[in-house]
């Protein structure tokens, strides 16, 4: 092979290895940015906005103990970490505290392991439901205003944001009572939320979900 030749196929093996380098390189950049483009996630965020709601909870006032349904409106404007509840109608099923009422009395047989309801006044066994206080119903309305401490909290993957404030209860009773609770709105405009609620004779816990107003107005 003449220097020449040899020269020429020198050259035609660098120039292949050159060739293949730089498939290897672009090959590596293209994955390389294929893996990026997958792995990367847009990071979640708080939906502010204006909820219908709808809660259930316990609630303990002098009149008695019993479930509550508070139904209203919250506005949830984590961008300036406040959200702002009003519950239009407040209603409390509650058992009545009987005072001074002793006619009829519960007696335990220890023999049957039953309770009995005994009319007093002859002495006689009777329907059970006249040793059970009444069920009351009270129609009340309240206002709370929080801030929003934390508006990063997670739980089970969803974001939310912690809540503290005051508030005012219209009657039954009447009082100022302070808020500890969180509230998790989604993108998909449903939310769901806790809260304790505890002021002068008055103690409420529970749930609450919510749906934004926009949701309810694209669907009439």
């Amino acid at each position: 092979m003449t220097p020449v030749s040899r020269s020429a196929t020198n050259w035609v093996s660098v120039c292949n290895r050159l060739a293949l380098l730089v498939l290897l390189l672009l090959g590596g950049a293209r994955a390389q940015s294929t893996s990026s483009t997958i792995i990367a996630e847009p990071e979640p965020v708080l939906h502010d906005g204006l909820y219908a709601t709808f809660g259930v909870g316990v609630v303990d006032v002098d009149a008695g103990s019993g479930v509550d349904v508070p139904l209203g409106f919250t506005l949830f404007a984590s961008r300036i970490r406040a959200m702002l509840t009003v519950s239009a109608l407040d209603l409390g099923l509650l058992q009545r505290k009987e005072e001074g009422n002793s006619r009829y009395l519960r007696i335990f047989d220890a023999r049957t392991r039953t309770d009995f309801c005994v009319d007093s006044s002859n002495g006689q066994i009777t329907s059970y439901n006249r040793c059970s206080g009444d069920t009351d119903v009270l129609r009340s309305m309240s206002v709370d205003l929080n801030f929003l401490p934390v508006t990063e909290l997670y739980v089970a993957d969803r974001l939310g944001a912690v809540h503290v404030g005051l508030g005012a209860r219209a009657f039954k009773p009447r009082t100022l009572y302070g808020t500890l609770g969180m509230f998790f709105p989604s993108e998909s405009g449903r939310a769901i939320g806790a809260q304790l609620s505890m002021g002068r004779e008055y103690i409420f816990f529970g749930m609450k979900w919510g749906l934004d107003i926009r949701r309810i107005s694209k669907w009439l």
